[in-house]
């Protein structure tokens, strides 16, 4: 349980909650038999006798490794009525459930089962800024992901039932492995020594390679496409920009200041997208970072957090990883693993492409788009009392000036973007 799924996988039956739950909305779970039932013992489900599940988040304070991103209010614990619900949908003995530290993503709780396996259940949060928030397009993703033998936990079921926990939600095995924080991240053993970064490089970047070669269109995957039916990856690299101005217009503009700058980039992406190499769209996984990647040891064991994935140009991942945010203290490594040369040699051998730097330099300017286009609409919740987050404020002249200095850049034919972490 405690190993990410190598091959397939699981098949997901169809379960239908008793009534009381209102049970005429599917939940599908893991097919395999369960271990045990739970009773509705008061304190089962690590619930108080009248109380909530322990609610360990801090996702309402300043976080001292993101200082600028904006929270939701804490993650709301789960009901007694809720635990015992999410006990039954297991249909195991649970002795503890645990509200997780977030960011703006969705709602996590780890479960613990009296024989000492664990769960993570992701729920929908009612909010955000990355919605919506589809249980069926994530475990289609992880579905896909696990088919194309890309390391994802076992995935044990998912639930559109809101009632049953409060919200939609969808349940993984726990992966017992390392999540190196790009905070500190040359604490980190395996980035200690250079066999270390490539060695994980390595791995990252055939993580990629095998995106690259997912048939995505077989996959059931239609809410990631953002064209139509048979469109180019330039196509859909306009579909995914278009969303994201979308986005703003629509819950920024109509009830906040607006950022200027948004509109201007997004023209220029519009405006370059058909020049992009023509190459077939792939799946993208949108958040190709360190701190969504597992590791045990030096090995890559799972990557997580699929909920930004769309189907686009082949480049995205690669620009997300060479974000140069990410690489503030060591800007000459790629992702702080490696440098650009050796990363885009990896990639080649992985992918069968060689990437040009003008056109992943083009991704990157997308990315920090969205970061831009992402903060002012979390900011912009907070009108009506469900974000809060005063830190975030500044973060929006510092995408500003990053946007500003790479579009600038890459109209002048700068690649200094390779060796500078602006």
């Amino acid at each position: 349980m405690e190993h990410p799924r190598s091959g397939p996988a699981p098949h997901l039956e169809e379960h239908r909650h008793p009534p009381h739950s209102g049970g005429s909305r599917r939940c599908g779970r893991a097919s395999r038999a369960p271990v045990g039932r739970w009773s509705r013992h008061p304190r089962a489900a690590g619930i108080a006798e009248g109380g909530p599940v322990v609610d360990s988040s801090v996702r309402g304070a300043r976080s001292r490794r993101h200082p600028h991103r904006i929270r939701h209010p804490p993650v709301t614990a789960l009901t007694p009525e809720q635990g015992a619900n999410l006990a039954d949908w297991f249909g195991r003995s649970v002795v503890g459930v645990e509200a997780r530290t977030g960011g703006l993503s969705w709602d996590v709780f780890t479960v613990a089962f009296d024989d000492g396996e664990r769960a993570v259940v992701k729920r929908a949060p009612p909010y955000g800024t990355i919605d919506p928030y589809d249980v069926h397009k994530e475990v289609a993703v992880h579905l896909a992901a696990a088919t194309a033998g890309i390391p994802v936990p076992d995935l044990l079921g998912a639930c559109d039932d809101p009632d049953l926990i409060g919200q939609p939600f969808f349940a993984m095995a726990h992966v017992d492995a390392d999540f190196p924080h790009l905070a500190h991240l040359e604490d980190w053993p395996v980035w200690q020594t250079e066999a270390g970064r490539r060695r994980a490089a390595e791995q990252i970047v055939d993580v990629m390679g095998k995106l690259h070669r997912l048939d995505w269109a077989s996959a059931g995957l239609p809410e990631l496409v953002t064209g139509p039916p048979g469109a180019s990856g330039a196509e859909l690299m306009a579909g995914l920009v278009n969303r994201w101005i979308g986005n703003v217009e629509r819950d920024v503009y109509s009830r906040w200041a607006p950022v200027p700058i948004l509109r201007d980039a997004a023209r220029f992406l519009l405006d370059h997208a058909p020049e992009m190499p023509d190459a077939p769209p792939v799946l993208s996984h949108g958040d190709f970072r360190i701190g969504n990647l597992a590791f045990r040891g030096d090995e890559l064991v799972a990557v997580l957090d699929w909920e930004r994935a769309a189907v686009g140009p082949p480049l995205l991942d690669l620009g997300f990883f060479c974000h140069p945010l990410s690489r503030r203290r060591q800007p000459e490594l790629m992702g702080m693993l490696e440098t650009w040369d050796e990363l885009a040699a990896l990639y080649a051998a992985a992918t069968g492409a060689e990437p040009d730097p003008k056109w992943v330099h083009y991704c990157i300017i997308y990315w920090i788009f969205v970061e831009s286009a992402v903060v002012p609409r979390g900011l912009a919740l907070t009108v009506e009392g469900k974000m809060r987050s005063w830190p975030a404020f500044t973060q929006i002249p510092l995408n500003t000036e990053n946007l500003a200095h790479h579009l600038d850049a890459w109209e002048a034919g700068d690649t200094t973007w390779i060796e500078q972490a602006l």
